[in-house]
């Protein structure tokens, strides 16, 4: 302003203190920052009226910052968590947000600064974030973030996939075969492979996943379970097992009780002694903790185990021999190693006290049906017996007998598990059955000390059982031509005449290995007209294998005689259509228990005829 002159002439400039640049402004401009170099500027003023007074006014020196980038919002979660989109975490995992603002290149971390940060979850309203925060809800949500800086900058919504998963995993617990459940309890040997499966459950399309399974024997330390794993000690063992997921969810630890036992390592123990006689065979591993002998013809497809081991007549072992003191008479025949070490067992490994009581007061005889002829099976002195040609299924349950007798081509039947505790003799005779159809580690039958006459188990005149008997007290006998299938565990053993014991496993071979070694010249393979003709015994198997010329399989085919067959069978096996390029054709005739008995390999085999000759 001006006393004496009214309009005095004024004028402004913005100059650039590096470059030196000038920019005239008028009153009114309105100037955006980012049309302007970047740096240092003084804005100055200067003023003169008509008499030639002037003056200039000359602002502090200010920078100029071109900030026109947004921030960048980098979500942050803690532990646990696990993966990326989705990520998975637990509803104890916190999240929040980091923010930083950019001015002219993204990462140069230079902007003015970072305002506010803004988050929604799922299709929620946006609001302002202030600190960490957890998602309780199970399941997948989407959470969408972003910020804004100082001078307006936004950064465009970013989206994270969470998934919550809050529920811990569930463990199963498996045996392999050998198992017996029986009373309430599992029984398995030192060979049967305990097997975890953990799984985590998917709740909400939600699963973390497994980090580990973990498991421990008898309160030690837990391990992480990495493969199946057995229990070498025999008795009563505690397994301990839980697992964990990728999201620190916890499952609460499983117990699980089992009794290793070694009768389900052999067909047959005898604690105080073993013999077999006449023609008998075990197809099993036998074992006493003291005398076992095989007399006249008597052969064991297995290892023998004994303090005294002895070997009569002809009799064979076709397996090893475990002694302290071995004897060998006749033409007695040992086929595998004789070692020096004498293995025992705990004759009573299972205490029959607790679980006759149980037997005995709670029981399902009362669910005992009737013959089939409609008779009892059971009397009031609680002896089962069922015998002329007659009948009787037992389904799953408990049953608690004096004594058992079968009699006269009779046939008892098993559907389901079932337990039987028997607290004196069990016979049976006549060509009778006992669960000759089912499964024999769903018929168990613990025998009990009888404390008026000696205990024994008999199977005589062709009769056949398929069983796991514990009675430690007992005599088990298998008299005539009886057979027996499955674990037998008692105080003597004794196999008769042309009896029969082996597990469900093994069998025995339809021609003694002396029987199969005389034959041995009288198997033909063959080739004539271009057909091959292969001739052997029903005790016999025949293996085909087709091979290229670099040595890969390309077909496979195996043959052995039906059972029971009279006179001859036959069979013809084709190359599959398909090979035709040079191959080589080899066929393997195969003995008691698959030994590799005669092998031939032909150029080419489009035909081949099998006979198999009683």
């Amino acid at each position: 302003t001006d006393n004496a002159d009214p309009a005095p002439i004024a004028k402004a400039y913005l100059t650039h203190l590096i470059d030196g640049i000038v920019i005239n402004v008028r009153n009114g401009d309105v100037l955006v920052p980012v049309n302007l170099l970047p740096g240092m500027w003084r804005l100055t003023i200067e003023a003169a009226d008509w008499a030639g007074n002037s003056s200039f006014v000359t602002t502090s020196q200010f920078e100029i910052v071109h900030d026109i980038l947004p921030p960048r919002t980098e979500l942050a979660i803690s532990e646990p968590k696990y993966g990326v989109e989705p990520v998975y975490v637990s509803s104890s995992t916190l999240m929040g947000f980091t923010a930083q603002d950019d001015m002219a290149e993204v990462g140069d971390n230079l902007g003015l600064g970072v305002d506010k940060t803004y988050y929604s979850i799922n299709s929620g309203a946006f609001e302002i974030y202030l600190s960490n925060f957890n998602i309780v809800e199970e399941g997948l949500h989407s959470l969408n973030y972003y910020s804004a800086d100082v001078v307006g900058n936004i950064e465009s919504v970013k989206t994270s996939s969470i998934a919550v998963d809050n529920t811990a995993p569930v463990t199963s617990i498996n045996f392999s075969m050998p198992k017996v459940e029986a009373f309430g309890t599992i029984y398995i040997s030192s060979k049967t492979l305990i097997v975890l499966k953990p799984s985590d459950p998917i709740i909400n399309n939600v699963s973390s996943d497994i980090k580990y399974a973990e498991y421990r024997i008898d309160s030690g330390n837990f391990e992480v379970y990495s493969a199946s794993f057995t229990i070498k000690e025999e008795g009563k063992h505690t397994i301990e097992y839980r697992a964990i997921d990728n999201v620190g969810n916890l499952e609460q630890t499983k117990a699980y009780t089992v009794f290793v036992i070694p009768m389900l390592n052999y067909g047959l123990i005898g604690t105080k002694e073993i013999e077999i006689n006449g023609a008998g065979r075990v197809a099993a591993d036998v074992l006493t903790n003291n005398e076992i002998k095989l007399n006249g013809r008597a052969i064991v497809y297995g290892d023998v185990y004994g303090k005294t081991v002895e070997l009569d007549g002809q009799s064979a072992v076709y397996g090893n021999v475990y002694y302290e003191t071995l004897k060998t008479d006749g033409k007695s025949e040992i086929t595998g190693e004789k070692i020096q070490k004498h293995i025992t067992v705990n004759p009573y490994p299972i205490e029959l006290g607790s679980i006759a009581e149980h037997a005995a007061r709670d029981n399902d005889n009362n669910k005992i049906p009737l013959t089939e002829k409609g008779k009892q099976a059971i009397d009031k002195g609680l002896k089962f017996k069922i015998d002329g040609k007659d009948s009787i299924t037992l389904s799953t349950g408990v049953y608690y007998f004096k004594k058992m007798e079968i009699n006269g081509e009779s046939k008892v039947k098993i559907n389901g598990n079932v337990n039987i505790f028997c607290e004196g003799e069990v016979k049976i005779d006549g060509k009778s059955e006992f669960n000759v159809q089912g499964n024999t580690q769903d018929s168990i039958i613990f025998i009990n000390k009888d404390e008026k006459e000696r205990n024994k188990t008999q199977v005589n005149g062709g009769s056949e059982i398929h069983a796991i008997i514990y009675a430690p007290d007992a005599e088990i006998e298998i008299n005539g031509k009886s057979k027996a299938v499955g674990h037998y565990f008692g105080k003597e053993g004794k196999i008769d005449g042309e009896g029969t014991l082996q597990t469900p496993d093994k069998r025995i071979p339809a021609a003694p290995i002396k029987e199969e070694d005389d034959n041995l010249n009288k198997i033909k393979i063959k080739e004539e007209d271009g057909i091959i003709k292969v001739e052997v015994f029903t005790f016999n198997a025949v293996e085909i294998n087709i091979y290229n010329e670099d040595g890969n399989k390309l077909d496979y085919a195996r043959f052995s005689a039906p059972k029971d067959i009279k006179g001859t069978f036959e069979y013809g096996y084709k190359v599959k259509e398909g090979i035709d390029a040079e191959y080589v054709c080899e066929i393997r005739v195969l003995g008691v228990w698959d030994k590799l008995v005669r092998t031939k390999k032909f150029e080419e085999c489009k035909t081949i005829n099998i006979k198999f000759i009683q």
